[in-house]
Parts: structure tokens; C-alpha cells; sequence
């Protein structure tokens, strides 16, 4: 049934009926059309559709594959709703009676239609079991032509598949193969399918008193789905209720976001792995060479975790490649006429791509994000370092301000950053971490949380000496003077970490060593 111009193309149902009286909709001709969007009940699934792009320039039946939408997904059943005829209800199934008083005659009698040729529907949701009046005495061209009745009631017929694709071009019956035909012939708001295979497009059905079977016979295409049985056919409403242009600008604008952030974060720790790789790199050989086990193992930890930063950040980058890809494609695709067949088409295969691209950036960020915090955070509070000394301050004061490194038990990940940095990280572990080892380089360093002091060593030979007046000391002193192992003070304020021959000392590091050199 078709309701005035004044009204809509936007046409959906609900389950059961439709508040409305076709008498009175019949008298309307200045009716105020209010889409109100309603979840489907439990008896329905309301399904949105995006098709596949199956189909080529030419749009003669005899070349035409068939159009199979796929991807199904939730959605809502939106509702033409004439709120002064709140009270009268009709069946669904009964609307036909009312087609000819609606200005609707002739659907499915235009026996020149191509199929594929304009997009009308864009949906499908399930709608009941029946005995279809239409599929008896409702058809016109097909099989049960001789028992046509309504000529003189509504003037309209349904339409077959089998009648409008050659049999060459024929797809094994499921529900959207049956949809994908039935939504690009006008007029026509249901579709039903009977015995597994015989697919007609209807512009409305009728249910008739029959036996007592139900819809039970798989699909010949897809066995998980029933279509029909023998005497009854599963019918289903098609609406159009939601607009391509919309859509992807609404898709293409959810993309660019993801595409934003991405790229923001693929940079950032793309740059963490860089100078994480590069900074332990050049300063393993260093402490190897003077016996500094403990951070030897630590810049070990950093080129491993540096690898996954890598890692990730060229996983991301797949990505953010895809959506370069797409933003050309939407240039072009945005200029289409998506009433026309092809152009929808397109539009509703790249607005699934930009989806699915959009899906796959968030989860991208997510990751990168953990990766960013862990390894490369920002925004972290100023001034924590005050809240920490040297780990030298509680072996040996006199030692406190020469460079040291220590080891033990590693809490949380590698992370690049200022000492500031460090201490705000080591904070933000209450109760798991204790300090942390730094390794200064020019404008930021490398930063290691640890979670239990086990070994210090301490580097003598780059305590400042007032009569070395020379200037490449003095430039190494500098260098490594940034290169400290930090204490929380709050922890051991009062207490000692010097070693303890006993063992008594459970807070004590096991070993401090003197390396009696300066490093570059």
C-alpha cells in the first residue's frame, strides 16, 4: 500500500499492525508524517542491510548478477505515524485491502521493470507465517495466473524472482538474495518466500486460513534459515528508512576521527621505539664494558621493549593506510546520485569499508594507547622528582651525587622521558614501586621502575673535583651527572640501604659496587 506524497517514501511497519485506519488514511490528503523509531519487538528482527557490490554497468536483467546484501545488523523499525488516527487498528497483513483506495493500483503490473535499475529499500525485518492470499490469487503473470482475483479489488500483482532473472543468473535462495531483487522493484513492500526456493516480491500480503504447519523448510541457499514450507510463506516487511548521503558523511566523519588519533599516536610511539632503541644501543656497550651487569640487563629490557613499540606502531600503520585509501575513495564516491542503483551500491559497500576501517582504528588506538602510557606517557604532574634522593643518600652520603645505576625487581615497562617523567610514573604505582634507575641523554632519558632495590653501583670517578680544571672532564661529569638510581624518600626516610653482611635487612641492597670510573 502506498500512503500520499504529502506523506513519505520513507515506509516501514510494525509487527502486527499499523495504528491507522485505511479508511481514514484514504480521506487524508494533508497528513502530518512523523517518523518515530521504535526497537523492533522480540518477535522481529529488524535488520539493516549494506550489499555487496555484485553488479556491473550494464542493468539488463540477462547480465545482471544477482545482488546479495550482506553483513546484517540490528537496527530499529521506524514507524509512519498519523497520530490523529491513534485508536484504529488493522492487521498488517490486511493493508492490501485499502491499496485501491489509496491511489496505489497497478503495482507489479509494469511487466518492463528491470530489477537492479534504483535502490528503493534499504531493509528488511521478518514479519509472520502465512498463508498468502497474494501467492494464490494475487499473481498475475506466474503460475496461479488462472486464479487472479483482483482485477477488480486492488489491481495489483506480485512478482516472481524466477519471472524477472534468467535462470543463468540465478543465486541459490536466501533471504537477502530474495530482498536484493524485491527492494529495487517499486511498490512493493514485502517479500516472501514459500518451499525453500520460490521468492515473490508483493506490495502487500494477506494470511488465509490454512493448516496448521509452519515455516520449517531451510533455504536452499543457507540451511541455518527457514524460507517458507510447502503451503506457507515467510513473509517479510522491506522499508527505507535511512539516507546513503547521511550515512556516509556520518561514517566518513566517524573515520576521520579515528584517522586522527591514530596517526597522532602511531607518531608518538613510533618516536618512544626510536629513541628507545637508539639510547640503549648506544649506552649497553658502555656499562658492558665497565662491568655494570645490572645495567647492561636494564638497556636489554629496553631494546626488547623498544621492538615492541615497533611493533605496534607499524601494526597501526597498516591501518592508517587503509584510511588514507578510503578518503580518496569517498571524494569520489560522495559526488555519486544515490537514488540510482550503482551509485547506492557503492556508496553502501564503502560506508561498510569506512565502518569496518573505523572499527579497526579504535581497537588500534586502544592498543597504541596502552602502549603510549606505559612507555611514552604525557601530561604526567610536575615536580615529583623533589619527593625522591639518590639511592647513594642511604648507602653512603658522600657518594649521593655521583652518577649510580642500580638493579632489581623491574615494576611496569621500560619508559622514555625526563626525570620528572620517572618519578610521576614511579608515583602512580603506590605501594609497588620503591625508585628507579635514569639514564639521562640530551633533552629527555631512559627510565626503569623498580619495584625492590637489589644491587647499586656508583660511579666515583665522576665526583667533581675542584682543582680539575679540565674541560673534557668536566663535559663527561656533566653528561653523566644525570644518570642516577632514586630512592622514594618517604620509604626509606630514616633507614639505610647499605648492604647487610646478616641479612637482617630486608630493604638493604645485596651489593654496592665502586666502579672508580667515569662514563661517557
Amino acid at each position: 500500500a502506498q500512503v500520499p506524497k504529502e506523506a513519505s517514501t520513507c515506509l516501514s511497519f510494525s509487527s502486527v499492525a499499523i495504528v491507522a485506519s485505511l479508511d481514514h488514511l484514504a480521506m487524508l490528503s494533508h497528513a502530518i508524517i512523523v517518523v518515530v523509531t521504535m526497537l523492533a519487538p522480540s518477535a522481529i528482527s529488524a535488520l539493516k542491510l549494506t550489499p555487496q557490490k555484485n553488479s556491473t554497468a550494464n542493468v539488463e536483467v540477462s547480465a545482471m548478477k544477482l545482488l546479495r546484501p550482506s553483513h546484517a545488523e540490528l537496527g530499529s523499525v521506524n514507524l509512519v505515524s498519523f497520530r490523529q488516527d491513534c485508536g484504529y487498528e488493522r492487521p498488517l497483513g490486511m493493508l492490501g485491502m485499502g491499496a485501491q483506495r489509496l491511489g496505489a493500483p497497478g503495482a507489479g503490473l509494469d511487466t518492463s521493470v528491470k530489477p537492479y535499475g534504483k535502490v528503493l529499500k534499504d531493509g528488511y525485518y521478518f514479519a509472520e507465517c502465512v498463508q498468502d492470499y497474494m501467492y494464490e490469487y494475487g499473481d498475475k503473470f506466474g503460475g496461479n495466473k488462472m486464479s487472479y482475483e483482483l482485477s477488480s479489488i486492488s489491481n495489483v500483482s506480485i512478482m516472481h524472482y524466477e519471472k524477472l532473472v534468467p535462470s543463468e543468473d540465478r543465486e541459490k535462495m536466501t533471504h537477502t538474495v530474495c530482498f536484493g531483487i524485491c527492494r529495487t522493484i517499486p511498490d512493493m513492500l514485502f517479500f516472501g518466500i514459500k518451499n525453500g526456493n520460490k521468492c515473490y516480491c508483493a506490495p502487500y500480503y494477506k494470511p488465509m486460513a490454512g493448516d496448521d504447519t509452519v515455516c520449517d523448510t531451510p533455504c536452499e541457499g543457507d540451511s541455518t534459515t527457514m524460507c517458507g514450507s510447502k503451503s506457507k510463506s515467510s513473509m517479510f516487511g522491506m522499508h527505507m528508512c535511512s539516507n546513503t548521503k547521511q550515512d556516509l558523511t556520518q561514517s566518513k566523519e566517524k573515520l576521520d576521527e579515528a584517522g586522527k588519533q591514530l596517526t597522532k599516536l602511531v607518531d608518538q610511539v613510533s618516536e618512544a621505539a626510536e629513541f628507545m632503541q637508539t639510547a640503549a644501543a648506544a649506552l649497553q656497550p658502555t656499562f658492558g664494558k665497565l662491568g655494570d651487569g645490572a645495567a647492561s640487563d636494564l638497556l636489554q629490557a629496553a631494546k626488547v621493549r623498544a621492538g615492541e613499540l615497533e611493533k605496534g606502531s607499524k601494526e597501526a600503520s597498516t591501518v592508517t593506510d587503509a584510511i588514507g585509501k578510503l578518503d580518496k575513495k569517498y571524494a569520489k564516491t560522495a559526488k555519486g546520485d544515490f537514488e540510482e542503483f550503482e551509485a547506492a551500491t557503492e556508496a553502501e559497500a564503502l560506508i561498510e569499508d569506512m565502518d569496518k576501517a573505523s572499527t579497526n582504528g579504535q581497537a588500534q588506538i586502544e592498543d597504541l594507547t596502552s602502549l603510549a602510557d606505559a612507555s611514552s606517557p604525557t601530561d604526567l604532574p610536575k615536580g615529583a622528582t623533589k619527593e625522591y634522593f639518590p639511592a647513594m643518600y642511604f648507602v653512603d652520603k658522600e657518594f649521593a651525587e655521583v652518577p649510580s645505576t642500580c638493579g632489581g625487581k623491574i615494576v611496569g615497562e621500560p619508559l622514555v622521558g625526563t626525570m620528572d617523567d620517572c618519578a610521576a610514573a614511579c608515583d602512580s604505582k603506590m605501594g609497588d614501586c620503591v625508585g628507579f634507575s635514569y639514564f639521562a641523554r640530551k633533552k629527555s632519558g631512559l627510565c626503569f621502575l623498580l619495584g625492590k632495590f637489589k644491587s647499586v653501583t656508583y660511579y666515583s670517578g665522576c665526583k667533581k673535583d675542584k682543582k680539575d680544571k679540565k674541560e673534557k672532564k668536566r663535559r663527561r661529569r656533566r653528561a653523566a651527572g644525570g644518570t642516577k638510581c632514586m630512592a622514594k624518600f618517604s620509604m626509606f626516610e630514616g633507614t639505610t640501604l647499605k648492604p647487610d653482611p646478616s641479612g637482617k635487612c630486608k630493604q638493604c641492597m645485596r651489593k654496592a659496587s665502586d666502579a672508580k670510573k667515569c662514563f661517557k
